[in-house]
């Protein structure tokens, strides 16, 4: 663990870091803008159910062409929570790269966890209802 954390905290790896992940972002975003989500839900083509991101990826692509209604129609929760998720990974970006913690982070205490987790639980259980108006949460 000891030999991980050397590494991990070395310049070159950093360097490395600070240029291939924000190549590795732009080349997945130019895949999405370009051809749209090549990625199937496994969970989906094993139970033929919905899962909490079933449609993250096209809903991705989507807002990469500035079409945030059809964003939000393909998985409103994982739209309102992108930036949540876009601001947690450039934190821990900036501390893995510069070794500074320069964002304030937002705290989350266990209650709130639960309620996070409780909506997500409670959209995955509503989006395969095949009914009106649960069947407008399927992507």
């Amino acid at each position: 663990m000891k030999k991980i954390n050397r590494v991990i905290a070395s310049v070159p790896f950093r360097i490395i870091a600070g240029i291939g992940l924000p190549m590795l972002v732009l080349i997945g975003a130019w895949i999405l803008y370009t051809f749209g989500n090549p990625l199937i839900c496994v969970f989906h083509k094993l139970t033929g159910l919905y899962c909490p991101g079933c449609g993250s990826g096209r809903a991705s692509a989507a807002l990469l062409h500035l079409d945030f209604a059809a964003a939000f129609q393909y998985n409103f929760l994982y739209v309102l929570l992108l930036p949540f998720i876009v601001y947690y990974l450039l934190k821990q970006y900036i501390i893995l790269v510069f070794r500074k913690d320069l964002l304030p982070m937002f705290s989350i205490d266990g209650l709130a966890a639960k309620i996070v987790l409780a909506v997500i639980l409670v959209f995955w259980i509503l989006r395969n209802i095949p009914v009106f108006p649960f069947s407008l949460l399927a992507p």
